[in-house]
């Protein structure tokens, strides 16, 4: 099993290897150093070469512990050159790495429930290491000892492995800062793997900005058909997705494959409930999403589908009140959408009665109370702040436009405005 691991980081290091080699790039020149801030650097006195018991907290954060805390990082490093003292032989496949236990305490949970509980190793000179790698090992420890990690396009995920197998975040924060900044289309999808696989929200929550910023061009690699039903749902849910729904459609298609899997046929349903279908049109719905074969033989998806269409049918059937129709869809606008809202009932009211609406014309105004309220507050003076404050969002011509029966601006904003 260990082996199948190793085997599997050094797959994906080879594929991003090979992509950076393919483009032209230098990985020496990509190389970054970070430096880390364990607690040992603080908690440790300099009454070295052995560390002593570590300082408690309140002691190790006083202002006075800075110089203390840089003297233990020089001397600890000096440790790790020499080796001198050490009392630990880490057996690594064939490479034998000498350590000191205080020092792995301090600085790995793998190490501290090995060495502090009821493991035999707590007693022995020489301890086995398996699934990791004597190159990783060696990289992450000489961090742990000086300080400072160095990290490249060559050695990232044997750092990234080898720091999760011992347990040892600091180094994995910075393997998660090197990695947001290696977020392309090529390998965006390599690294959602590893931040599935590691755990690491930060890179997972850059990996979702750039595919709903670049949805289009990631739905084409190679690499798009085997994201999980749940990442997918993840993307098309994100109101930010800035492109139509059929195109986000397609991309739902493109994820299923032209010959998909009973998986995919089983999760498909799921998915299409997170695209928004009602904001389609019905011969989009007709021609793409009915007419699609994975649909028509998915009932479920069919019968979605068919219920969304009767919907929208309806809204083209009275195209002045989609948007009232909308407001009240479960289905959210996209974030960065625009659409133009006719307002009907605007010949209804004359200047006078709209600019100074008496209080039973208001609330009998039905769906458009808010906006009447909102534009007879706008008139009124501080409009802006009024309207901030009562959740009703604003644009500065929002109300010129809606004298003259129509509202141009942004999704979210007409549908706060018709809730």
């Amino acid at each position: 099993m260990a082996d199948a691991s190793t085997a599997t980081t050094d797959a994906m290091a080879a594929a991003v290897t090979a992509d950076a080699n393919a483009s032209g790039v230098n990985l020496m020149q990509r190389a970054k150093s970070f430096d880390l801030a364990l607690e040992l650097y603080s908690s440790f006195p300099t009454a070295l070469p052995l560390p002593a018991e570590p300082l408690p907290a309140s002691q190790a954060s006083s202002a006075g512990d800075a110089p203390t805390a840089a003297a233990a990082k020089d001397a600890l490093a000096a440790m790790w050159d020499t080796k001198e003292h050490s009392d630990v032989m880490l057996l690594v496949q064939d490479s034998v790495i000498k350590a000191h236990k205080r020092v792995l305490t301090a600085a790995s949970a793998f190490f501290r429930a090995m060495f502090s509980g009821d493991f035999a190793e707590a007693d022995q000179r020489e301890v086995p290491l398996h699934a990791v790698t004597p190159e990783g090992t060696e990289l992450v420890l000489k961090a742990v000892y000086t300080g400072t990690v160095r990290l490249s396009d060559s050695n990232i995920l044997t750092a990234l492995d080898t720091a999760d197998k011992l347990e040892i975040q600091e180094i994995l924060d910075a393997c998660e800062l090197y990695l947001t900044d290696e977020i392309y289309a090529h390998n965006v999808f390599q690294l959602l793997q590893l931040s599935e696989k590691y755990t690491l929200p930060g890179l997972n929550a850059e990996i979702e900005t750039f595919v709903v910023e670049n949805f289009k061009i990631c739905t084409e690699h190679s690499m798009f058909q085997d994201i999980s039903k749940e990442a997918l749902i993840l993307f098309i849910s994100n109101d930010e997705l800035d492109l139509r729904e059929l195109d986000i459609f397609n991309g739902v298609m493109a994820w299923c494959g032209k010959h998909p899997s009973d998986e995919k046929k089983a999760a498909l349903c799921d998915v299409m409930k997170h695209v928004r279908l009602s904001f389609m049109t019905s011969a989009e719905i007709t021609e793409h999403v009915l007419g699609n074969p994975a649909v028509r033989e998915s009932e479920a998806c069919a019968r979605l589908a068919e219920a969304v269409l009767e919907r929208v049918r309806g809204y083209e059937a009275v195209p002045h009140r989609r948007p009232l129709l909308e407001a009240q869809s479960p289905e959210r606008p996209r974030g960065r959408l625009c659409a133009t809202v006719v307002l009907p009932q605007i010949e209804d009211y004359t200047n006078k009665e709209l600019r100074q609406p008496a209080r039973e014309q208001v609330r009998g105004a039905g769906p458009h109370r808010k906006l009447h309220e909102a534009q007879h507050l706008w008139d009124g003076g501080g409009g802006d702040k009024v309207l901030q404050n009562r959740g009703v969002l604003t644009h500065s011509c929002l109300f010129h436009s809606y004298f003259r029966g129509q509202v141009h601006l942004p999704a979210p904003c007409f549908t706060e405005c018709l809730a």
